[in-house]
């Protein structure tokens, strides 16, 4: 959460290809709690917010799942594609960017295809079996074409089954 941004570290930095993405020192009540010790970690705050992170090349996944629920499948992970997107408001206006959005669909079906959830991308995320909707959350983190992808608790409340089908998806997509 905190190399994310999600959360600020109360003292400390994290920083990602030699660029600082977060840094904080102790303030308010923590201040006090500091007293004494040695001098803080950061002298400034830098908070960079997630979608600033995500497009410095960090992705996650969440323990619970968040997805765009009344939303396809296909359509949860061209959302996600749509972070790296060129096209600005003139060119989308005036469809400028036809040829960017044509490779960004068949980007996502084929991601789609790599997952195994080619079958059921016209279907709604919210009806799909618990398994393949972590499925659909890993596939949108990685449409975002992260370096590092982060996973929290990927297999939580799965059956036996469907964790060792992860664990295999995992070690392909490695």
């Amino acid at each position: 959460n905190v190399i994310t941004g999600v959360y600020a570290p109360t003292n400390g930095s994290v920083e990602f290809d030699g660029e600082t993405i977060i840094c904080n020192y102790p303030q308010g009540k923590m201040r006090k709690l500091y007293a004494g010790n040695e001098e803080y970690l950061c002298n400034n705050v830098v908070r960079k917010t997630p979608d600033r992170i995500t497009k410095l090349g960090i992705a996650r996944t969440f323990q619970n799942i968040r997805l765009f629920k009344s939303l396809s499948v296909f359509e949860n992970v061209l959302i996600a594609k749509h972070m790296n997107i060129k096209a600005n408001l003139f060119s989308a206006a005036f469809m400028l960017n036809r040829q960017e959005e044509k490779r960004m669909r068949h980007e996502t079906e084929q991601l789609l295809n790599i997952l195994d959830l080619y079958d059921v991308r016209d279907e709604i995320s919210s009806s799909l079996p618990y398994g393949k909707q972590r499925r659909l959350e890993i596939a949108r983190a990685i449409a975002t074409q992260p370096r590092l992808l982060l996973l929290d608790e990927p297999a939580a409340g799965m059956n036996p089954q469907e964790t060792n089908d992860l664990i295999r998806l995992i070690h392909r997509l490695k």
